[in-house]
């Protein structure tokens, strides 16, 4: 009975059907689970874009009304003079302007971009219905206003699609999700728009190493199973081997194997899971975290751009006021300051001469000087008697009158006559459009806590919590909830063991994003999550993966293993000789190697190594190709440009888009890192292999030199970079290797030692590889030569390794020709010259048929006379390598001779 080839090839055909199955299968649940995911945040989302939208008409409103005040005032103050005012139409149009430079639409656009993972863009009506729209605000990664238009988000679009369900836009090659919310009371509408997810790619990617090592297991058996019976049919069997591949025995191994390839599945499934848990906290982390520095930015800008507004109206209202006085010197009374300071809601107005004296005032204040110490809190205002126009000073404490206010210094003319300047100081309250920048952080913070969690920042050196959503934070010590110094590092996510259980931080120092400081110095925004939801990731997954597993396996096994009988096995294990002889017809059928084409001729070796194999050898060669082939493909998957797969938890672990540390990230890491290592060695000792078949002996010495090497290399790139993964520093690393070093140098000279004598060896020839050897008393042909130690190959197929250091005297036989000597004993009463003649004819007979003999066989003559015996001598030269075929063959030659002849020896 023959294995048939047709079942081969229908056991690779049904592997590849249950691979794509199974991998379809576990896609269609994984996009189920990410939809479901989707859906239970759309809830979240939604009340996102209404707040934003609310939101942003509330802060219209409220700054609208100051700023309608602001200019109220103004036209309160056109009122005493001759001005009378800005037209209506201009009003409008600057206090629009104004609005939309002071109301913090950034701020309130922080807490939907980050829910939805998009951009907000927040567009009004223009006033010129031709233009369609104007944009407000929009995130920075959004095109600008052409662009949209052309893409085909125009203003009739975007009132059509108010409250509409989500539509799709291309922006740049890129599909975006967009919904349109109505401004409330306004004719502005805040677009959101969310880039498509790819759902191929992440369901894919959920599942990464669970599809990795299912495809893995089964073909690894698949070829394992299909190559049993072809093995057993063309090769002898030991009795080790013979109990071995019992049908028996085999289907029992295949159990443990499923079994083990269940639990195997199981891990990796768990493994799945807990990453993309972690990754979807890491990528949610990351959004917050940058929407909480913007905030940071924002505040910054908007202190800096207010304190500007703020000093240009202030600076308006002093000049008018003074033009007012400069013309009506009848308004530089007390009373009529007075009046004019409630007009424009001021503290105090006060006058003084060209001397620095108070000469009228709305307050009580009497004999009032400008100071004349430059600690004085009015010595800076004595540079208007100087001639400067004027001064702002941004609102501090008064230290006599405890009052906080703003102070803004006139020149007008010296109410005391004599054409000199006066100085007129107007003391006002904290301006209407001044906001309090620490509230608007703790409030941003606070909205940002939706997303279950803590959010917070701190000093860096100090630790004190400065802004926090949750007020119980503010000022308390994050040494003191249970964190270390390291714990608060500029890192991604970590895990974080505190009394309540495990969680997960993440942390940003906001020094090397803002490129500057914080009020109290350098310091450090983090997110803390109390718990991850495990809600939408169930058990699911590891169960389907694991039935699908143990299905095909067992489907597999028997269609693999159907023919593999007690009968087939009893017939051909047991057929050595029918092997052999089914060897030589397929040799014969073949004809000569000579006739074969190159390219034939490497077929055939293929052939004829993959069939020596055993079955197991093949599966694992098997698993080897197709692992790397696996990891082939993360060059495209890492490389810069490759967007398609960024939102991929497995490109978050191999680019090392982590927090190094003890976590699952980093053993994900490592596993991937020593499949490369570990697949990169076996192509580098391939290519060697295929070298050194191609090079004499020095070069396949080297080879194998080289390919030692590179194991060692291997070994210690895995383990630094590998300790690099779980967090310990360089600076650690460095000194874990001097202090290897300085145990080298103490303790294992002998390592030096052997990697001085091997390099020695080498090159200076002493021997290669293959050479016939005699070292240490140990006779053999050299099978390897490492960095460490030598392999010689003995007659009786023992392998001996020797040290190189421990290497002295060395007999090398295969430097020059070798001679063999055969001594035969006749009787002495022989014709010894009739004996002579023949062994002269027939010895160059027997050198001619023998390829391996170099020269002779010669006759050396007598060597002995023993008890009526005498020794003939023969010798034979041949390479040491050819040593033993040449001495059976002389051996076999001469019996049948001395036989054809008569001669008993």
């Amino acid at each position: 009975m023959k294995h048939p080839k047709t079942k081969i090839i229908l056991t690779l055909l049904l592997t590849i059907l249950f691979v794509a199955v199974f991998v379809v299968t576990l896609m269609i649940q994984n996009a189920a689970v990410i939809r479901l995911s989707s859906a239970k945040n759309e809830a979240l989302k939604t009340d996102a874009i209404s707040s934003a939208a609310e939101g942003v008409a509330l802060e219209w409103r409220e700054t609208q009304a100051r700023i309608e005040a602001l200019f109220r005032i103004n036209d309160e103050l056109s009122a005493w003079s001759a001005d009378t005012g800005e037209e209506e139409e201009a009003q409008a149009s600057a206090i629009a302007a104004l609005v939309e430079e002071n109301v913090n639409f950034q701020g309130i656009m922080l807490k939907p971009e980050a829910v939805c993972g998009g951009y907000a863009l927040l567009v009004m009506a223009s006033p010129a219905p031709e233009s369609g729209y104007h944009i407000v605000y929009k995130n920075h990664l959004i095109p600008d206003g052409s662009e949209l238009e052309k893409a085909g988000l125009t203003m009739e679009a975007i009132r059509k699609n108010a409250g509409q369900k989500e539509h799709t836009l291309i922006l740049k090659d890129t599909a975006y999700e967009y919904s349109v919310s109505d401004i409330p009371d306004l004719d502005g509408y805040l677009v959101m728009l969310t880039p498509k997810v790819n759902l191929f790619t992440r369901s894919l990617s959920r599942a990464t190493y669970t599809y990795a090592l299912f495809i893995l297991l089964l073909t690894g058996i698949a070829v394992a199973g299909c190559s049993l019976c072809g093995y057993v049919r063309s090769n002898v069997l030991t009795a080790g081997k013979k109990q071995k591949y019992r049908p028996g025995n085999i289907r029992r191994l295949a159990l443990i194997y499923g079994v083990i390839g269940v639990l195997l599945i199981a891990g990796s499934g768990w493994l799945d899971q807990s990453l993309n848990r972690l990754y979807d906290f890491s990528v949610r982390s990351r959004e917050v975290l940058k929407a909480a520095e913007r905030t940071i930015e924002m505040n910054a800008e908007c202190n800096s751009r207010g304190a500007q507004v703020v000093e240009r109206i202030y600076l308006a209202y002093g000049s008018k006021i003074a033009a007012i006085l400069n013309d009506r010197p009848e308004m530089c009374s007390g009373e009529a300051l007075t009046s004019l300071a409630e007009t424009i809601q001021a503290s105090s107005i006060t006058l003084y001469d060209s001397q620095g004296k108070e000469t009228a005032s709305s307050g009580d204040y009497i004999d009032l000087e400008l100071g004349r110490d430059p600690a004085s809190a009015t010595w800076e205002f004595r540079r208007i008697l100087k001639g400067t126009g004027s001064i702002f000073r941004e609102a501090e404490t008064d230290e006599q009158t405890g009052l906080n206010e703003v102070r803004l210094g006139i020149r007008i003319n010296d109410p005391s006559g004599g054409g000199k300047h006066g100085a007129m100081i107007i003391a006002l309250p904290p301006s209407i459009l001044e906001h309090d920048a620490g509230e608007e952080t703790n409030r941003i913070l606070r909205e940002m806590t939706t997303l279950n969690g803590k959010l917070w920042i701190s000093d860096l050196e100090t630790g004190i919590v400065t802004a926090s959503g949750d007020r119980e934070l503010i000022g308390k010590n994050i040494y003191d909830l249970g964190m270390t110094e390291n714990d608060m590092r500029d890192a991604l996510m970590r895990e974080l063991r505190t009394d309540s259980g495990t969680c997960y931080l993440a942390s940003s120092i906001l020094g090397k994003r803002t490129g500057g400081e914080t009020e109290n110095g350098e310091g450090q925004i983090a997110f803390y999550s109390e718990d991850l939801d495990a809600s939408n990731y169930g058990l699911s997954s590891i169960i389907i993966s694991c039935f699908a597993f143990a299905a095909l396996y067992a489907l597999l096994e028997k269609v693999a293993l159907s023919g593999y009988t007690d009968e087939f096995f009893n017939e051909y294990s047991h057929g050595s000789i029918r092997a052999h002889a089914g060897a030589e017809e397929n040799s014969t059928a073949e004809g000569d190697p000579a006739d074969l084409s190159g390219l034939s001729m490497i077929w055939k070796k293929i052939r004829n190594a993959w069939s020596a194999l055993s079955p197991g050898r093949k599966g694992m060669l098997a698993v080897e190709c197709l692992s790397i082939l696996f990891l082939l493909q993360q060059i495209p998957l890492t490389s810069a440009g490759k967007g398609y797969a960024k939102d991929s938890v497995y490109y978050h672990i191999t680019t090392g888009n982590w927090s190094r540390g003890v976590n699952l990230f980093a053993l994900a890491a490592i596993m991937t890192l020593a499949a490369e290592i570990l697949f990169s060695v076996i192509v580098v000792r391939l290519l060697l292999k295929g070298l050194s078949a191609l090079s004499g002996t020095k070069g396949k010495t080297i080879c194998r030199l080289i390919s030692s090497f590179v194991r060692y290399i291997a070994l210690i790139t895995f383990l630094i970079m590998g300790l690099t993964y779980l967090g310990v520093s360089r600076t650690t690393i460095i000194a874990g290797v001097g202090a290897l070093s300085f145990a080298v140098s103490m303790g294992a000279q002998s390592l030096v030692s052997d990697l001085i004598s091997g390099i020695a060896i080498v090159f200076e020839g002493t021997y290669q590889v293959g050479d016939r050897v005699t070292i240490s008393g140990c006779t053999g042909n050299i099978m390897e030569i490492g960095i460490r130690s030598t392999k010689i190959l003995e007659n009786d197929s023992d392998i001996v390794t020797v040290f190189n250091s421990h290497i002295g005297q060395v007999v090398n036989m295969t430097k020059h020709n070798s001679w063999y000597q055969c001594n035969i004993t006749v009787s002495s009463s022989l014709d010894i010259e009739e004996i002579e003649r023949m062994l002269n004819e027939e010895l160059p007979k027997i050198g001619e048929r023998e390829e391996q003999i170099l020269s002779g066989p010669f006759y050396r003559g007598i060597t002995a006379f023993v008890k009526g015996s005498m020794t003939l001598s023969i010798e034979t030269e041949c390479t040491e390598e050819d040593y033993d075929d040449v001495q059976l063959k002389v051996n076999r030659e001469l019996q049948l001779l001395f036989r054809k002849k008569g001669i008993s020896i």
